[in-house]
């Protein structure tokens, strides 16, 4: 199997789509195409970061880079809880440096569930408006 497609099966094990990855990366979704179709490579500085914005280990970068897998599905597993881990640090890290939006989403969770999908579907259009500029 190839890098692109290693790539690619990474992504996908971490549930995300092309532009989720990209806004991670910083990078636009057709550069996260490319890479997946092999037609674009990652520096090593790119792959660095990559490194640490999923908080891989150096088994997984080894599997990504040469091939060399790192273990079966359990490894698959570990990846997306070691990531989704350090999103919820990171999200927990935001709210407490955000007192007032920390207060804002305590307050969302006091509504009813219609109101709360209500308040959620603006803040995704708002985020797509911006992921678009």
């Amino acid at each position: 199997m190839s890098f692109a497609k290693r790539f690619k099966e990474l992504r996908e094990n971490l549930g995300l789509t092309q532009q989720e990855m990209a806004t991670r990366l910083h990078k636009q979704q057709p550069d996260i195409s490319k890479i997946e179709n092999g037609e674009k490579e990652l520096t090593v500085s790119e792959l660095a970061e990559f490194r640490n914005t999923f908080h891989l280990s150096n088994e997984v970068i080894l599997y990504l880079t040469f091939g060399i897998d790192p273990g079966s599905q359990t490894t698959q597993l570990a990846i997306r809880e070691r990531y989704e881990d350090a999103e919820a640090q990171r999200i927990l890290k935001y709210l407490l440096e955000h007192p007032n939006f920390k207060s804002l989403i305590s307050r969302i969770t006091l509504l009813p569930d219609k109101n709360q999908q209500y308040v959620a579907q603006m803040l995704s259009a708002i985020i797509k408006t911006e992921e678009r500029r």
